[in-house]
């Protein structure tokens, strides 16, 4: 009966599930080192390949900050030019509009003859063939001058709505 209740207490206390122990031989650990370093390695690759890519497109949306600022800038600049422009294209438009007013008074050439044939001796007949001469070159060179101005002033405006278009492409590419 001894016998039997040391069974028992015996078996009571060990563990039915014995498990048995494995063990990694040097070679398993070497292997498993040699993985983890290589995943470190990796990762610290990794790594360093996203910095720089972080610190190229920094470096890009700086640049592309300037570059905005500058096409902004020429904007402006392009706006005052064309206000000025538009400007001195109403005052040109004034003075040809007195030009044209005097012209159909004086019905053309006529006025112009008038004027040459009163002299009163060769040198102010010269004289006012010269002037005549050069009132003639005036009104021409203000008249190619106003539509130069009118032609500058389309391309400018142009110019803005391509600066503008390329202001919000720009602003595309930094979002």
């Amino acid at each position: 009966i001894f016998l039997i209740i040391i069974m028992l207490t015996i078996n009571f206390f060990i563990p039915k599930n014995i498990e048995v122990a494995k063990a990694k031989t040097l070679a398993d650990l070497k292997a498993e080192l040699q993985k983890a370093e290589d995943n470190y390695s990796n990762n610290q690759s990794q790594k360093a390949k996203t910095e720089e890519e972080i610190k190229a497109a920094k470096n890009k949306i700086v640049a592309l900050n300037r570059e905005k600022e500058k096409i902004q800038e020429e904007v402006v600049n392009l706006e005052e030019e064309l206000k000025k422009l538009s400007e001195e294209i109403d005052k040109m438009q004034e003075e040809i509009k007195s030009i044209m007013n005097y012209y159909q008074l004086s019905s053309g050439d006529s006025a112009y003859l008038e004027y040459i044939f009163n002299a009163a001796d060769y040198t102010d007949f010269i004289y006012r063939l010269a002037i005549t001469e050069q009132l003639s070159d005036y009104n021409d060179k203000l008249i190619k001058e106003f539509n130069s101005m009118i032609e500058t002033n389309k391309q400018k405006k142009i110019a803005i709505q391509n600066k503008e278009k390329e202001l919000n492409v720009k602003q595309i590419n930094l979002q």
